[in-house]
């Protein structure tokens, strides 16, 4: 089947299909209380990270730092439970892509996304 990756631990959750391909972040953010895939082995590549940004002007010294602010991420089950295990308040801005644009437009005063390089970063 090709299907979103999104849908694709449900489906091998639920039998739909034996086997699915998908990076961590999907499998991670996925995951509900219910029935969910589980890792049977890594491929060797997509070395992306999730990674929180800030802008230069705003002065980071770790997670403290988020409490209060809002973060634009399109992975809000993971950042959730990242700002709980660090005691973290913050409200969470869900976009499903241009995550990199949220701090300029205002939307954000930060953002959690996958980094690879950190070129789109830099550029916005």
């Amino acid at each position: 089947l090709r299907v979103r990756d999104d849908d694709i631990p449900t489906f091998v959750a639920d039998g739909v299909c034996d086997l699915g391909i998908v990076g961590e972040n999907v499998l991670e953010e996925g995951k509900n209380g219910g029935a969910n895939a589980s890792i049977v082995m890594p491929l060797g590549f997509g070395r992306c990270t999730l990674k929180i940004a800030t802008p230069p002007t705003l002065a980071y010294e770790g997670p403290a730092s988020l409490d209060g602010l809002r973060i634009a991420t399109s992975y809000p089950k993971i950042l959730r439970k990242y700002l709980n295990d660090n005691g973290v308040s913050a409200d969470i801005v869900t976009m499903r892509g241009a995550v990199e644009v949220a701090p300029r437009l205002k939307l954000a005063a930060a953002i959690c996304d996958l980094v690879s390089t950190g070129a789109t970063l830099e550029a916005n």
